[in-house]
């Protein structure tokens, strides 16, 4: 649902359906939680929090030995979400190579309008941070870039005019200052890492667009 908003060009009537997009699928997401809490801590108890494989536990607990279909059925979760990640971060770099902030090439379509060098781009890059880095510290890195990129789009909502607002202003506001509380908290040492990488793009963002001047 957070990429939903990324693909606007390619959306009919964006400004209504992206919204409808966007709370339909949080509200999915959202209600499928709850049930899976509830259906999991019925079966598992306390036990829920220390488990490792829940799902696994779950089934296991009920007399099946079902490891196979859920270590199966949870590769294709991953993988939907990885295809659903991909088209949005794919079309955010698209977007910024049209602004001029990443190289040109980025913004080649194929003639599906897919950014398809963009997609094999960031495939092959965040594949290969999973194969070569620690996970854990890929995980934190990836959710402090995440929280930080979320916190520039709340404090991008609170320039939008009043005439195209149709949420109240509180809300960028406490989005906002949530995001930034949360990747502050991220574990270990993706702040410090994170901050240093954006920091040195910034550096070299006005570098290279003086150098162009």
């Amino acid at each position: 649902y957070a990429r939903v908003a990324t693909l606007g060009d390619e959306v009919r009537n964006a400004k209504r359906n992206i919204p409808k997009a966007i709370a339909l699928s949080l509200g999915g997401v959202l209600v499928l939680y709850l049930l899976l809490t509830a259906v999991l801590t019925k079966v598992l108890g306390i036990k829920l929090a220390s488990s490792e494989a829940p799902f696994i536990a779950y089934f296991n607990a009920l007399g099946f030995h079902l490891d196979w279909l859920v270590l199966a059925v949870a590769s294709v979760a991953s993988l939907g979400s990885i295809l659903a990640l991909l088209a949005g971060v794919s079309r955010t770099a698209a977007g910024m190579s049209t602004d001029r902030e990443l190289p040109k090439f980025f913004e080649s379509r194929n003639r599906f309008g897919s950014p398809w060098v963009a997609e094999v781009v960031i495939a092959v890059g965040a594949g290969s941070l999973v194969f070569i880095g620690d996970l854990s510290s890929v995980i934190g890195f990836s959710s402090f870039s995440v929280l930080f990129y979320y916190s520039v789009a709340h404090l991008s909502a609170l320039g939008q005019p009043a005439e195209q607002r149709f949420l109240p202003r509180f809300l960028p506001v406490l989005g906002l200052v949530l995001c930034l509380l949360l990747a502050v908290s991220v574990p270990g040492p993706a702040v410090i890492v994170s901050t240093a990488i954006l920091l040195t793009a910034v550096v070299a963002r006005r570098y290279f667009r003086v150098e162009s001047n």
